[in-house]
């Protein structure tokens, strides 16, 4: 002050003005904001006095010196917050946060990068160390990369003996359903991270740095892995069980959360191998498509012989003459990766010959020989032997589309289907074009072709018209194993209640519009012999209540069904022969008798009724069963 008051007595002007231009700059000069630090080193600590120290000395070791660190005391009680106090004494560059009571790892870390100045954040942990170049290489990729949001390295676990164990490295997909980049020696952008609100979640005692981490991908920020290893993490033995669990849970739940963002169906979200080929049909640029790739043969098992994408199952009975065809058109497709199991019935023509020369001409053929037993055995017997993914039940008189393969694998990975449903086409016995009708098609409603459908999304008429013939349907074998699905054993029609109850199971259906299957008709089917077969038309009412009760939470949508399928029974009846009539009319009396045993039910009372008069009409001596209640 008393060098001010010289200056402005002074009668010398030149000095005058030099002096007060001097006293400007000063104040500039302390004015001026000093520059902020390029990285910002965020640690939390709590009573970790016997290691606080060497993690501390890994960060102030760093190649890269142009660093703040913050260090949050989050109300340790032993000696940390003294050796913190000696170091910042010792560094300008060490801030210490303190919390006057301990509030957790997650509110610890958001205090730090709520003070952070720096452009871009370093997770640190306490009790880990890491490696001199880290900060360098990481801040030189964060500046040449600027679209990537966070970067992170490889670990390795520190032992108590002092030694090293490296981890494998991860692909930077694994992400998806793991925390592969743990927590300590991550590289992000503050100012995204601000800008999207993104913090730790403090209700989560573990895990709440793999939450983090989802939050800025589901945000769009992209996360990059480097190949050099910067980190040794410490594992602890105090470590409880309690904790491993909790974190394990948690982190279950971050994954389904991030595979969620992207669209992922639920039910292949735990099928790491399902969820690599998903991302192959997920219009994004999040990954590349050379990532992709790469962890599809990674979750896939690249060193292991795949699985088949699709097994085609095809039971055949006396039908030699057709079956060169069927085989052949599934030789014949552009999608390789199926296997053919073909179950011989006990036919008694030269079926086995014909599969004995396709067998050694393709080893993707695999040949079952059982008594006849009839077509649901021989079905449930391959389903035992299926490894594909999806399951084709293709019958021996018909045959499927060269592209149909490849067609239905890439709809059921993009949407995660459990049940995909196309356009067949018929063709008489020499396999010449029938007119078209409406069996072809499927039902308008399910021509939304990008749509997932589920039971709740089908009314009953589009139901009652969908094509149940295994043939014009694609199953998903994990569901068909989860849910206990199987073909009802020695019966006929035996389609419909297997469709049925995949689709009440909960099936997600998708939906092609293409052709993809030939079916053929001619006089040995079954649909063109019902009389012969009519005792299994009876049968499929209670078999389907049966089957689909114990699927629903209200049974409204089950009880509609069985009255259709009565009805059914009685329109398939009316049409027969009068010698036809005779012969099955003690199956509709069964009927009856079931409906009678469901009657204390009151659901169908009008079918009975029908029951009644159909077979009064043909035994008019016949007297309807008492009714007691």
């Amino acid at each position: 002050m008393s060098f001010l008051k010289k200056l402005l007595k002074s009668k010398n002007k030149m000095l005058l003005v030099a002096g007060l231009g001097c006293v400007v700059l000063f104040g500039m000069y302390l004015l001026k904001p000093q520059s902020e630090p390029k990285v910002s080193v965020v640690m939390p600590v709590y009573n970790r006095a016997d290691l606080v120290e060497r993690a501390i000395n890994t960060v102030l070791l760093q190649t890269f010196q142009d660093f703040e660190f913050v260090i949050v005391d989050d109300g340790s009680t032993d000696k940390t917050p003294d050796i913190l106090k000696k170091y910042a004494q010792k560094d300008s560059r060490i801030r210490i946060v303190t919390n006057p009571k301990n509030c957790g790892v997650a509110c610890a870390r958001n205090r730090g990068n709520d003070v952070a100045k720096g452009k871009y954040i370093v997770v640190m942990d306490s009790d880990d160390v890491i490696f001199p170049k880290m900060i360098e290489t990481e801040y030189n990729y964060m500046e040449t990369h600027p679209e990537t949001v966070m970067v992170y390295g490889q670990k390795s676990i520190l032992k108590q003996s002092g030694k090293n164990r490296r981890l494998r490295i991860y692909p930077r997909m694994d992400i998806l359903r793991t925390n592969t980049p743990w927590n300590v020696g991550n590289m992000f952008r503050r100012d995204f991270v601000q800008k999207h609100n993104i913090r730790y979640d403090e209700t989560l005692i573990a895990a709440e740095d793999y939450d983090f981490w989802a939050q800025i991908i589901m945000k769009g920020g992209q996360i990059s892995v480097l190949n050099d290893y910067f980190v040794a993490i410490r594992i602890h033995s105090s470590n409880s069980k309690e904790y491993y669990d909790r974190m394990k849970k948690n982190s279950y739940a971050v994954a389904d959360k991030i595979l969620d963002s992207f669209g992922v169906p639920r039910n292949i979200q735990d099928n790491i191998c399902q969820v690599a080929r998903y991302f192959k049909y997920l219009p994004q640029s999040y990954f590349s498509s050379q990532e992709v790739a790469g962890y599809e043969r990674f979750a896939c098992g690249e060193l292991k012989k795949n699985p088949p994408d699709v097994s085609i199952i095809i039971s055949t009975y006396n039908y030699a003459d057709y079956l060169p065809q069927t085989i052949e058109s599934v030789l014949k497709s552009t999608h390789s990766s199926f296997e053919m199991i073909i179950v011989d019935d006990g036919s008694t023509d030269n079926t086995m010959a014909v599969l004995e020369k396709y067998k050694e001409q393709d080893d993707r053929i695999k040949v079952i020989s059982q008594s006849n037993q009839g077509l649901s055995v021989a079905r449930n017997n391959a389903l035992q032997f299926a490894q594909g993914r999806y399951v084709w039940f293709v019958d021996s008189d018909d045959w499927i589309e060269p592209t149909a393969i490849a067609q239905i694998v890439e709809k059921g990975d993009k949407y995660g289907l459990d049940l995909i449903s196309f356009y067949t086409r018929y063709v008489d016995s020499d396999s010449q074009p029938l007119p078209s009708d409406a069996w072809n098609e499927l039902p308008v409603m399910l021509h939304q072709t990008d749509k997932v459908y589920t039971l709740s999304d089908i009314d009953e008429k589009t139901l009652s018209l969908y094509p149940t013939v295994s043939g014009k349907n694609v199953y998903r074998r994990d569901f068909l194993n989860d849910k206990g699905i199987r073909f009802p054993s020695y019966m006929y029609f035996e389609d419909d209640v297997f469709f049925l109850h995949t689709i009440f199971a909960g099936a997600r259906i998708g939906t092609l519009t293409d052709v993809l299957y030939a079916k053929r008709l001619h006089q040995k089917q079954i649909t063109q012999n019902r009389a012969k077969y009519f005792s299994s038309t009876v049968r499929l009412p209670s078999i389907i209540f049966a089957r689909l009760l114990p699927l629903v939470e209200t049974t409204e949508r089950v009880k509609i069904l069985v009255r259709y399928y009565i009805k059914w029974a009685i329109a398939s009846y009316a049409q027969f022969t009068q010698q036809e009539k005779e012969s099955n009319l003690i199956y509709l009396k069964e009927l009856l008798a079931w409906v009678e045993s469901m009657a204390i039910d009151d659901f169908l009372n009008s079918e009975r009724m029908m029951l009644l008069r159909t077979i009064q009409q043909n035994t008019p001596q016949f007297k309807a069963p008492m009714r007691f209640y």
